[in-house]
């Protein structure tokens, strides 16, 4: 991701209106009058965006708060190959300063480690040599540089810590806020760009809240939160200042909160500091107040004993549950184990799961819609307009909307020894399968018809399928967690699956033909995240658009959701309703158990993944579900249909009330 400019998305954020929960702001408010000091805070739902704001663009100290801006800019320069995170450093006596001292106590002159390595030690432990050994890596101004360039003039480092009187950029300054300065505003501002991708990569954005997430202080925002709550986080201190900014990964969704107190009568350094109780309240507060049960959610909170009795089953060893209406995350929420072996580990909202199926809308379908919208392809092409060898043994007329709707007449799945011998001949040996059945006479779930819509969008494109749909889709909807082939960094969030050659797969796809072809298919291969989902859910209920960036047009969205009547071919088995698909997903077959019982046939569109995930769209109520599970981890023998339909039951029944 090029990082650009952000003026005019954080002018935006800037001045977008603020919705005050009257209860919050009385709650929050309260706590600052009260306290001894001076008291800064902002709020903000990164789902709802419902905010509150107090005294938050006042200048404050920011004590090491400011590291979060120096983590920020070092991944930033590694990004624009100015600095390397592989760079070493050589640690040296008169580097060492006070201050958590992990290095300057530890470690001997002459120690070697890597910068990333010193960020995560400047943040997980806030240790200031690591600190200032970074400054020393990128520079001392470029933080405030960067700042500036983000829409960020206040938020500034101001010297290399505790070497003020040396290294001091700006001596009136220093002297008035110490290490650093910001506002409540800018910090939880910037904290939406970190979380929305926009300061760099996919990798670089998973790996920056990996170190806010490790921080060590457990006195602050976490103090009064329940264990299941997560925080990314950094906090700071000096004799007369507290602060603290982070996220708060709530089951409604995420929230930007910034605490910044200054001024403060107690300057005590114990755990009961009246500053630092301040900013665990304030935390407490927001939790508190936006996990308020509505009768909407009173409702909701069936979800909990179905997902759980599917654990005690052993459906599944975990799921993450997400729900949307009107545009709002009302459900979100992990349950169980993100992996049983080798070891158990908790499941987090945030896991990364192989979406198996779920590539075929979310990336192939997307990008044939969008290449034809563009005006490169027509869904009524026949697929060797594109791909010659592709016509031979009677597949001459078979189109690409055909590949879509799952009635080309090819099989399900070619054998797997087509794969046996490399990406290139695989594509022969596909090319020339022929059809089962007469193309246009029979709906036949393929698999084939999907890696042949991926290889198509490909040369159409004139770049590989993943890098198309990261560029051109997942990238603009903010998406950052969703991915083919994920990078090393993202293996601990990342749900393992079944076994191959014995071992647990884990950041590697599931699918045997996908992962033949390199981890990169229309039909399977791509990773991704609840939240991403619900984004992408999102964006179709708004027909193409979403915070402000348009994806399709209308007319798109339209031609890929409206249901089709299909074949359902000579020996299938009677039914009452015809069969429906739409052009990428399902809307009305065997394969809709993710709809529920209650949901209207043939009003949504939804898909499933063999590994256990699952989503479902309900224009007519705006609203999304969407379930990911493992159930394929350890032993491909878990089950995942009863559990789709019983939350998308609970879902419509509330949603009906």
């Amino acid at each position: 991701m090029t990082i650009l400019r952000l003026s005019c998305l954080i002018g935006f954020l800037i001045t977008s209106s603020t919705v005050r929960g009257d209860e919050l702001a009385a709650q929050l408010t309260a706590l600052a009058e009260a306290h001894k000091g001076k008291v800064a805070i902002a709020v903000r739902h990164l789902s709802t965006g419902q905010e509150f704001f107090l005294h938050s663009d006042e200048i404050m100290p920011t004590a090491s708060l400011i590291k979060l801006p120096i983590m920020i800019e070092t991944y930033i320069q590694d990004h624009e190959k100015k600095r390397s995170l592989d760079d070493m450093l050589t640690l040296q006596s008169e580097d060492k300063v006070p201050g958590s001292g992990i290095l300057t106590r530890h470690f001997s002159a002459g120690a070697q480690f890597s910068l990333r390595d010193a960020v995560r030690l400047m943040i997980a432990f806030s240790d200031n040599t690591a600190t200032n050994l970074v400054l020393d890596a990128i520079g001392l101004d470029a933080t405030n540089q960067r700042m500036a360039a983000l829409g960020f003039p206040q938020t500034r480092i101001h010297a290399k810590v505790f070497r003020g009187s040396t290294t001091s950029l700006d001596p009136e300054r220093t002297r008035k806020y110490g290490l650093g300065s910001t506002t409540a505003r800018e910090m939880i501002t910037l904290l939406t760009l970190l979380h929305a991708g926009k300061l760099g990569t996919l990798e670089a954005t998973s790996a920056m809240l990996g170190h806010l997430r490790a921080c060590e202080d457990k006195d602050g925002f976490p103090r009064f939160l329940s264990p299941g709550i997560k925080v990314a986080h950094k906090s700071g201190a000096v004799n007369d200042a507290r602060t603290e900014a982070g996220i708060l990964e709530l089951t409604s969704g995420p929230v930007a909160l910034c605490v910044l107190t200054t001024q403060n009568e107690d300057q005590r350094w114990t755990k009961d500091n009246a500053g630092l109780l301040l900013r665990a309240r304030a935390a407490q507060v927001v939790a508190e107040y936006f996990a308020k049960a509505t009768p909407e959610k009173a409702g909701l909170n069936r979800i909990d004993r179905a997902v759980e009795a599917a654990i005690q089953r052993g459906d599944t060893p975990g799921a993450v549950v997400v729900v949307v209406r009107d545009d709002k995350t009302i459900w979100r929420k992990a349950y169980g184990q993100r992996s049983v072996e080798p070891k158990p580990e908790p499941l987090t909202v945030d896991t990364l799961y192989d979406l198996a199926s779920l590539t075929k809308p979310i990336a192939t379908a997307a990008a044939i819609h969008l290449l034809a919208e563009r005006g490169q392809l027509q869904l009524t092409d026949p697929v060797a307009k594109y791909w010659p060898a592709f016509a031979q043994n009677g597949k001459d007329d078979i189109t690409l909307e055909q590949c879509l709707l799952h009635t080309t007449g090819l099989t399900a799945d070619n054998v797997i020894s087509d794969y046996a011998d490399g990406r290139e001949k695989a594509w022969e040996r596909i090319a020339a399968l022929k059809p089962e059945v007469k193309p246009g006479t029979r709906f036949r779930y393929s698999d084939v018809g999907f890696i042949v819509l991926g290889e198509v969008a490909a040369r159409v494109a004139k770049q590989p399928l993943n890098q198309f749909v990261e560029k051109e889709i997942f990238a603009p909807l903010q998406m950052t967690d969703t991915l083919y082939t994920p990078t090393q960094s993202l293996l601990p969030r990342i749900a393992p699956t079944g076994k191959r050659d014995g071992q647990i797969i884990r950041g590697v796809v599931h699918d045997p033909r996908a992962h033949r072809l390199g981890g990169v298919a229309g039909h399977a291969g791509l990773f991704g995240t609840a939240d991403d989902l619900a984004r992408f859910a999102r964006m179709l209920l708004h027909q193409g658009e979403l915070d402000g960036k348009r994806i399709f047009q209308a007319k798109t969205v339209q031609q890929y959701t409206q249901p089709h009547v299909i074949p359902a071919g000579a020996d299938a088995k009677p039914r009452a309703t015809p069969l429906l698909r739409s052009l990428g997903w399902d809307v009305d077959t065997a394969y809709s158990s993710q709809r529920g019982l209650i949901y209207k046939p043939g009003t949504g569109y939804g898909h499933t993944g063999f590994t256990g995930t699952s989503i479902w769209i309900d224009p007519s109520s705006r609203t999304a579900i969407i379930i990911l599970a493992n159930r394929v981890h350890p032993h491909d023998k878990g089950a995942s249909i009863a559990l789709r339909r019983e939350i998308a039951t609970i879902v419509a029944e509330q949603m009906s009330k």
